[in-house]
């Protein structure tokens, strides 16, 4: 089952450990689990009012537990909740949002862009299966281009411009 192999793998490692002493942040992960763990992946479309349900609870626990962390998992689990939907329905509409959610995840914090390269395997993969609608993926995904890329990477491409500091570049602990 997709769904369930799903949640047992990925919303694990979107969890850190500072946001898991969040009750908000526990209840918002509760129901994301709840709502993967279903018999089809038809059922997770009935389960989008608890999805944003979800959200809104991750929004609370980044409010109380005064740290962005919380901010990037909400944003990384859309994502890859957008995904699901989007593999299915393969609309445009529902590709803007992954690029919208994506991209505020690697704005909030660059080690997001982990889940864009996985986002990206699950396009590879629709691509492969609808060979015979390649341009229109090839639009889509230049339209998701379009948007992720200035939004995720403004902050660092400012400073590559201005500082000339590397877009990889971490700042060292010593």
């Amino acid at each position: 089952d997709d769904a369930a192999l799903f949640s047992e793998k990925m919303l694990p490692i979107l969890t850190s450990n500072i946001a898991k002493g969040n009750d908000n942040f526990n209840a918002a992960h509760e129901i994301l689990l709840q709502s993967l763990l279903l018999e089809q992946i038809d059922d997770f479309y009935e389960s989008i009012g608890e999805l944003e349900h979800s959200i809104a609870l991750f929004q609370k626990a980044w409010e109380e537990s005064n740290t962005y962390v919380a901010l990037t998992n909400s944003l990384s689990t859309m994502a890859i909740c957008y995904t699901i939907i989007w593999y299915k329905d393969d609309s445009l509409k529902t590709l803007v949002k992954i690029a919208l959610s994506i991209s505020l995840a690697i704005m909030t914090k660059i080690s997001s862009a982990l889940i864009a390269i996985s986002i990206a395997f699950v396009f590879l993969t629709k691509v492969i299966k609808n060979k015979k609608e390649f341009s229109k993926y090839i639009y889509h995904f230049t339209i998701f281009a379009i948007i992720a890329l200035p939004i995720g990477l403004w902050f660092p491409i400012k400073n590559l411009i201005l500082y000339d500091v590397p877009i990889t570049y971490v700042q060292s602990v010593d």
